[in-house]
């Protein structure tokens, strides 16, 4: 095993067993004060949860023995992003084993980008168009014919999951849906665009990454990157809908509600104005206060990381090529990251994986023209 090899098990064995978004957990006693017409639904997901967890000795010193490697790492400029990341991965430490969200970790998810507020011109409902809907299972085989067409030569597979508040999230390997989720045609379109494309896509290609095998590994910075490249991917396949841009658009602002002190009803409520469903927007205001009080003043600011990393692609656009986007694929990176490969030696060292061309050519995609002229972003004041 090289030395490059032996830091990436490390790393790997760092983050292991470890995920913030399935620790951060409501409270029984305040969900039956808010919810109690709602127990049904959410009574199953607090089995689902994982209580907060206590880093072990043995975590702790092998982020120290990763930063010792660095020491005499033989090119600095990869030793500075890697060191960088350990510092990410401390702070992800201290997020793992709070039981409560607080302004730190507000902090930790902005990863020093300002909050920003976003809006877009006309009616901001959720309405929607009855279509015919199929069950998980069903999905799932639809979405393996289409993972077969993307990656023909790497093994992938879609799997069912129950008790998590997300409808389909990305593995190391596939995609996994919630086995009581239902999907529209189109729904299934857009999440090959978004979870197969982007999150899974990059997923692989950090894979075979020889050369700088940490691409294969995610940090705390990553999610922002990934998430807005994955909304811009939608937008120039035609799946930035107007549901799916109020779907995404209010979720933002009911993460800002809760930040500025509304409680959990009031934000179901200002979600049920906006044409949710009881449950829908039940299960969007639980992924706003995960781990937060519900009396409202705090928010999870993972929530954020959709509309921030899509307002930070889109502040870029007109210095991106197609080798930049290739780039942006080759695995888990943030922002800084990817600026600082496309500008050094480091770049060469990267095996640049083919992805569509819808994606390649966004920058130009008249799709987002339209877009930019009708979203706006400000700072929260």
């Amino acid at each position: 095993m090289n030395k490059r090899q032996e830091f990436l098990a490390l790393y790997q064995g760092l983050l292991s067993g470890l995920n913030l978004v399935q620790q951060k957990t409501w409270q029984r006693i305040e969900l039956e004060k808010y919810f109690p017409d709602l127990r049904e639904h959410w009574e199953p997901l607090l089995a689902a949860r994982h209580s907060p967890l206590s880093i072990s000795a043995e975590k702790y010193r092998a982020l120290a023995q990763l930063e010792t490697m660095l020491f005499s790492w033989d090119d600095p400029v990869e030793a500075s992003l890697l060191k960088r990341r350990l510092a990410k991965i401390d702070g992800y430490f201290q997020e793992v084993e709070k039981t409560f969200c607080d302004e730190q970790s507000l902090q930790f998810f902005l990863q020093d980008l300002p909050l920003l507020e976003a809006a877009a011109q006309g009616a901001n409902l959720l309405v929607e168009v009855a279509a015919p809907r199929l069950s998980s299972s069903e999905a799932a085989v639809i979405l393996d014919q289409e993972l077969k067409k993307l990656f023909p030569s790497q093994p992938t597979q879609t799997l069912l999951s129950h008790g998590t508040l997300a409808r389909a999230s990305t593995t190391k390997t596939g995609i996994r849906l919630r086995e009581d989720a239902t999907f529209t045609r189109e729904e299934l379109e857009t999440l090959t665009v978004h979870e197969a494309w982007v999150h899974l896509g990059s997923n692989l290609a950090g894979a075979v990454q020889t050369e700088l095998p940490w691409l294969a590994s995610w940090h705390p910075g990553v999610t922002g990157f990934q998430e807005g490249l994955a909304l811009i991917a939608e937008i120039v396949t035609g799946h930035w809908h107007g549901h799916r841009e109020a779907q995404v658009l209010l979720r933002h602002q009911a993460a800002l509600l809760a930040l500025k002190g509304e409680n959990a009803r009031q934000v179901w409520s200002f979600l049920r104005d906006h044409s949710l469903n009881d449950v829908a927007a039940l299960e969007m205001t639980l992924r706003v206060f995960r781990g937060c009080d519900l009396a409202g003043g705090m928010a999870f600011g993972k929530e954020f990381q959709y509309v921030l990393g899509l307002h930070q692609w889109l502040v870029r656009r007109p210095h991106v090529n197609a080798a930049d986007m290739r780039l942006a694929l080759a695995g888990k990176m943030d922002f800084l990251e990817w600026e600082i490969l496309r500008s050094t030696h480091l770049k060469e060292k990267i095996h640049l994986p083919h992805p569509p061309e819808a994606l390649l050519d966004w920058a130009r995609s008249s799709r987002l023209s339209d877009l930019t002229q009708r979203l706006h972003f400000k700072k929260v004041a």
